[in-house]
């Protein structure tokens, strides 16, 4: 059996990278300033129904969606984005009074507000 040896000044080099970006992240999520005001979203005009009443249903739609990063990260409005999002209300809309109406929308991540590029010359 091989055994892998890292020599002390590598593994020091390494912490101390990993260390310098996190700092870097760390100090970039406190200059971006006062937070912007938050708005509410409006109730839905039909609401899902209360757990007992919808214990029974098996049929209906959801949609995921992810990965929001684009190549305008951190700059300028993710206009693909808007069409993704604009194709996701059609599909809801489109579905409402069929079998399987569209009953949530999960997002799952990867809003980034830096660019990863960009993060040389914070470090």
């Amino acid at each position: 059996m091989r055994r892998c040896r890292f020599s002390l000044p590598l593994i020091v080099g390494i912490v101390l990278t990993w260390g310098s970006l996190l700092s870097a992240f760390h100090v970039a999520g406190q200059q971006r300033g006062a937070a912007a005001p938050v708005r509410a979203i409006a109730p839905p005009k039909i609401p899902l129904p209360p757990e007992e009443m919808s214990a029974g249903i098996s049929k209906f739609s959801y949609i995921v969606y992810g990965d929001t990063r684009g190549r305008r990260d951190g700059v300028d409005l993710q206009y693909e984005h808007s069409l993704v999002a604009d194709s996701m209300v059609a599909m809801i809309k489109r579905l409402e009074m069929t079998e399987y109406p569209v009953r949530f929308v999960m997002q799952t991540g990867d809003a980034v507000g830096i660019r990863v590029s960009s993060m040389s010359s914070i470090v």
